[in-house]
Parts: C-alpha cells; structure tokens; sequence
C-alpha cells in the first residue's frame, strides 16, 4: 500500500496534501503503537511503532483473503476462465 500511495501522493497532489496525508498516518501508527505497548509492557514504543508500518501495510492486503465477499464459496468454480 505505502509503495502505491507514494507515487500517487508525489505526483497528483499538492505538497501540503502529501505533507497532512503522512502527518495523518504517522499519527495513526503512533496511536496504535501506545496501545499495543499499553497491552505488552515489556515493549518499549520505540521498538514497536516501526512495527505498525508493516501492520498498516499486512493487515489490508490480507484482509480479502481471510473475509471472501458473501457468496464465495457457491460461486468458486462458476466463472469460466477466458483465454487472452
């Protein structure tokens, strides 16, 4: 996500846009990071807001994996696979 969202941010949008947009996320994974330090004290917030970028980054990635849209299931092996 953040390898797609960079280039388009860079090139399509003003610089002040860019500049709220990575405030915005940076506090996001900030905010993240003291709750999960909150939940496991022995890990310093230092060592896990690094973490939250790969967590921004997985956690959509996988999302459609793990929930198929409704019907899934009585549709797999439906679609005909259409050659180029």
């Amino acid at each position: 996500m953040v390898s797609v969202v960079n280039p388009v941010l860079e090139k399509r949008l003003t610089p002040t846009l860019v500049v709220d947009f990575r405030s915005a996320f940076l506090e996001r994974r900030k905010r993240l990071a003291r709750v999960l330090t909150s939940g496991i004290p022995e890990m310093k917030f230092e060592r896990i807001l690094p973490l939250t970028l790969h967590l921004f980054v997985h956690v959509p990635g996988l999302w459609p994996f793990c929930q198929p849209y409704s019907g899934f299931e009585e549709n797999v092996g439906k679609t005909p696979i259409r050659s180029a």
